[in-house]
């Protein structure tokens, strides 16, 4: 009996083990330019999100978000009279599994739109 309870214990404190650090290997923590990737991207549509996101919507259909964009002070009025049916920048963070479609920098012409960057 007591053996059985330490061989499940264990395989549980394992999955446990695991899914922290699967979970580690998915979260965007605080970026650089050096940890994203930049694409060009002509804007189709911009619109609001669960959670205060916003998104954006590509003319080859590919969207990307801002994280909890309204909750930082833009609007969706002022982000389309500025990105949209324009090419702008993304600065798509990385992680362990690869390119996320979380803007970390949207930039317009010479305008920085968004940055997370410090």
């Amino acid at each position: 009996m007591r053996k059985t309870f330490l061989i499940i214990f264990g395989t549980l404190l394992a999955f446990v083990l695991l899914c922290v650090m699967l979970f580690n290997l998915l979260v965007i923590k605080e970026t650089r330019p050096d940890d994203c990737l930049v694409k060009q991207v002509k804007i189709t549509a911009v619109e609001a999100g669960s959670d205060f996101d916003i998104f954006f919507t590509a003319d080859t259909g590919q969207r990307y978000y801002i994280n909890r964009g309204l909750e930082q002070g833009l609007t969706l009025n002022s982000l389309k009279k500025t990105t949209l049916n324009r090419t702008a920048s993304v600065h798509l963070a990385k992680f362990a599994l690869g390119v996320s479609n979380h803007i970390s920098q949207l930039q317009v012409g010479d305008s920085i739109i968004f940055t997370e960057f410090k």
